[in-house]
């Protein structure tokens, strides 16, 4: 692991350099949790990505709610394809928000034949509760 990420100060700072040429999703997950930051569940993301009778459809199509076994930290996505996940440094509590484009159900497909892209991370001003 990069001395530098070990640092809580600088784990944020040196997240360009361990993300960069992550052509999927699966490939900066990956990076992250080696690193040591730590999916953050959203309890309200079933929700968000499936609406508000989620749990009837989670009941009648189980394989359509098994990406929230796999992805804790998704957040939400859209139906142009854009989902946002978010993990925290445990050391400092620092969250960023980890940005994705794609088919969600490629989340376990690394590399470039990955249909859901990694595109950016940012820092959460206002980090969720745990």
């Amino acid at each position: 692991m990069d001395t530098a990420l070990k640092n809580p100060g600088t784990r944020v700072s040196g997240l360009d350099a361990l993300l960069r040429d992550k052509p999927s999703y699966a490939d900066a997950r990956q990076s992250l949790i080696s690193a040591g930051w730590v999916p953050v569940a959203d309890p309200n993301g079933k929700e968000n990505v499936i609406g508000s009778d989620w749990k009837e459809i989670c009941a009648t199509d189980p394989k359509r709610c098994e990406v929230f076994d796999k992805l804790p930290e998704l957040t939400s996505a859209s139906a142009d394809g854009q989902a946002l996940m978010r993990f925290r440094d445990p050391d400092s509590g620092q969250v960023i928000a980890v940005h994705a484009m794609g088919m969600l159900s490629d989340y376990a497909v690394a590399g470039p034949d990955s249909r859901l892209s990694y595109m950016g991370w940012s820092k959460e001003e206002s980090n969720p509760p745990h």
